[in-house]
């Protein structure tokens, strides 16, 4: 949390404001809290968002907005695929009126990361993943502008700049433009030099204590079939692996009303004579990731508790297509095996002739 504060043209501070830091969770409470610094001074206190505006009296010198609602309404749920979408700048006008009805106010600069976070999770803490070499895959992390990101193959020792960072956020490297060229035999690895010193004022103990690089090892994963997902997880990174594909099934359901038909035959008109109007056929698979470590269960698994899950269709001259798909809800164990196996089970809707 940052504090500040707002005072009148003579200096006079009128009250204290508590918000959130820098970069902030879209889904969990981001509070404003306006505290009368002086007493029966402030009549009330506002914030506006755009053009939203919002004024309330204080109860007991005191007065708490929740921007929190607001927020998720700037993000563009169409266009979230895109790294630089899940994070939104907003500029927050925070004001108190008098009891001359004059009003003073200051602005605060919020980053809102579409996702959310919760006591004793780690942000930004992977260390390690499969690289499913045959599909389109992107490694997404946090990181400061001007971190610059190099390259290992196999453990030789050899560090390549693979890139340079160029907006504090959540960055996005293209591994197979990464390793292009490059012979990867089993594995390789990112890392990421002046990696986290900005999320000591942000984000506390919600970090990895790496001291200033960060290593994430790349599993090589040459496996030529089967379903390929993408999906955003709870923290806003885009997570990717590929399911073997299990049963398959198909549900259709009748979709709006009976059309009764005006029907003849051999001279005579016969009544209760319909047809649908039109059917809604649901595709289901199930799927499941295989010989997991803990750390990619944890990875996988959040695959079940995201609204965006992309399934991979193939190429569309040179560009990756991706179905929106849905997954279905449910409990999703685990055994405390060191290797362990998950299912989930995705559908998606089929074009009918509906109306």
């Amino acid at each position: 949390m940052r504090n500040g504060t707002i005072a009148n043209n003579s200096g006079q501070v009128l009250a204290r404001v508590e918000y959130p830091a820098r970069y902030a969770f879209a889904f969990n409470p981001l509070l404003i809290t306006v505290v009368e610094e002086t007493g029966d001074v402030m009549r009330s206190a506002w914030i506006q968002i755009g053009d939203f505006l919002d004024e309330r009296s204080p109860i007991n010198g005191e007065i708490t907005f929740d921007v929190g609602p607001y927020s998720c309404a700037l993000f563009d749920i169409g266009n979230i695929s895109d790294n630089r979408e899940r994070i939104q700048p907003v500029s927050i006008s925070v004001g108190v009126i008098d009891a001359d009805g004059n009003s003073y106010s200051s602005d605060i600069q919020i980053d809102i990361i579409w996702g959310a976070i919760a006591p004793t999770e780690e942000y930004n803490g992977l260390t390690s993943c499969r690289w499913f070499s045959r599909f389109p895959m992107k490694l997404e992390f946090f990181a400061q502008d001007g971190a610059k990101v190099y390259k290992e193959i196999d453990g030789k020792g050899t560090h390549t700049l693979v890139s340079t960072v160029s907006d504090m956020g959540i960055a996005s490297i293209d591994l197979s433009g990464a390793f292009e060229g490059d012979t990867v035999v089993k594995k390789a690895a990112l890392s990421v030099g002046d990696f986290v010193n900005v999320f000591d004022e942000t984000f506390d103990f919600t970090f990895a204590n790496y001291e200033s690089e960060w290593e994430i090892t790349l599993k090589k994963d040459d496996s030529p079939c089967g379903v390929f997902l993408r999906w955003i997880d709870k923290h806003g990174f885009m997570r990717y692996f590929l399911f073997s594909e299990g049963e398959e099934s198909t549900e259709s359901e009748d979709y709006g009303d009976l059309l009764e038909q005006k029907y003849s035959a051999f001279g005579r008109y016969y009544p209760n004579i319909y047809r649908q109007q039109g059917k809604s056929v649901t595709r289901k698979m199930n799927i499941a990731a295989l010989h997991l470590t803990r750390e990619e269960y944890e990875y996988v698994r959040s695959v079940a508790f995201s609204p965006v899950v992309d399934m991979y269709m193939g190429d569309d001259e040179g560009t990756a297509s991706w179905l929106p798909v849905l997954v279905s809800s449910g409990d999703t164990g685990r055994e405390q095996k060191i290797l362990e196996d998950m299912e989930v089970e995705l559908y998606y809707n089929e074009a009918t002739q509906k109306y």
